[in-house]
């Protein structure tokens, strides 16, 4: 069976930050999603994670760290 990757966008694993563990539905704007995509090959993937927005910010490295819009608010 073949599913189209638009299909698989905004799938994510359940509201568990996946740095700290703990839930983030209820954080209101510290509630962040991770995406990552992939090319093998053929075959392409995507994933996504949720986050706290403090917890992604403690471990982006140095050299992005306060570039672009998410760091700007």
């Amino acid at each position: 069976m073949s599913v189209p990757l638009e299909a698989l966008r905004g799938l994510m694993t359940p509201e568990v930050c996946c740095f700290c563990g703990q839930a983030v539905k209820d954080s209101g704007s510290e509630h962040v999603s991770l995406a990552a995509r992939w090319e093998g090959g053929s075959e392409e993937g995507t994933q996504s994670w949720a986050a706290h927005r403090a917890c992604l910010a403690e471990r982006i490295h140095d050299t992005v760290k306060g570039t672009g819009p998410f760091f700007g608010l």
